[in-house]
């Protein structure tokens, strides 16, 4: 049995334009990861089974201010007011995956695959949905 992990983090700096609708961007930090058990050989030699646990990478940390007009003075000069907004979602989204795969007969292979989706997009008011897929191959 085989036992895969993968992290990944990121951090992006941007630096805003003058006279932008954005007129600051904090640093932002994303971060996701994946764990899977894979096993070989369950049924036969060519067949595998696995199991996945992901949260996609999202951001983590972050937000961005925007520059409005909102009115105008007695001058006819524009009124501007500054809005900021956080980027980092209020849910995190994650997948489990149930998985078969083999080779049926010497030139045809299936690979079986059921995904759970939990808070899809980041968003809890998402329903939760489940998928399942079936890929069947014919080598000539």
């Amino acid at each position: 049995m085989d036992f895969v992990a993968q992290l990944s983090r990121g951090e992006t700096r941007v630096h805003s334009l003058n006279d932008s609708v954005v007129s600051n961007i904090s640093d932002i930090s994303s971060e996701g990861y994946s764990l899977s058990l894979i096993k070989h050989g369950l049924y036969s030699k060519n067949d595998t089974l696995f199991t996945s646990f992901k949260r996609p990478l999202s951001i983590t940390s972050g937000d961005m201010t925007l520059r409005m007009a909102d009115g105008l003075d007695l001058d006819d000069s524009i009124q501007f007011s500054d809005q900021t907004i956080g980027l980092t979602p209020t849910d995190r989204g994650n997948v489990l995956t149930l998985g078969y795969s083999t080779d049926y007969k010497k030139d045809i292979a299936m690979t079986l695959l059921f995904n759970h989706v939990n808070n899809p997009n980041h968003d809890s008011s998402i329903r939760s949905n489940n998928q399942v897929m079936m890929k069947m191959i014919k080598r000539f």
